[in-house]
């Protein structure tokens, strides 16, 4: 992954699966990292909100031998995270985990105290499980939840 960084800010993220890019004079090469260590830099990353969080969390989808639904599930979660990049990480739980994610989804959609937008997102990404794990959790969601928006999302 190529980062662009100015004032101390992640601008932009750009990732490359295998193969190699023009090496630059003004770039630094960090080497090498671990997936486990590029998961905690990369979930940090977006929290802090640069303009490029969106980007940040995407490759991590690609890395082999980790797990990312709960760092994302977590990062949804965090309410002190950019919407866009939390919205984001929703959308990704989704399509990390399947029915390993449901409850947590499910957890956030009723979350009275969440961001609508983010608990929103939430039903969207319970549409996006396979059938047989999205139809009774967006069932439950859509008989049970207290705001009115949440359930008719549920059952659209």
């Amino acid at each position: 992954m190529a980062l662009a960084v100015r004032g101390g800010q992640v601008r932009s993220a750009k990732v490359f699966v295998e193969g190699s890019w023009p090496e630059r004079a003004s770039a630094s090469n960090l080497g090498l990292v671990g997936t486990g260590a590029a998961l905690v830099a990369f979930i940090e990353l977006a929290r802090t909100g640069g303009s490029s969080s969106d980007d940040i969390l995407f490759p991590l989808t690609l890395a082999d031998s980790i797990v990312v639904w709960p760092a994302f599930l977590s990062l949804a979660r965090d309410k002190a995270a950019p919407r866009s990049t939390r919205k984001q990480a929703v959308f990704l739980v989704s399509r990390a985990a399947g029915e390993k994610t449901a409850e947590g989804l499910s957890e956030l959609a009723s979350d009275e105290d969440e961001d609508r937008e983010v608990r929103e997102q939430a039903v969207f990404a319970l549409s996006q499980l396979p059938e047989e794990n999205r139809v009774p959790v967006l069932i439950r969601v859509a008989i049970s939840n207290r705001d009115r928006e949440i359930r008719k999302k549920a059952m659209f």
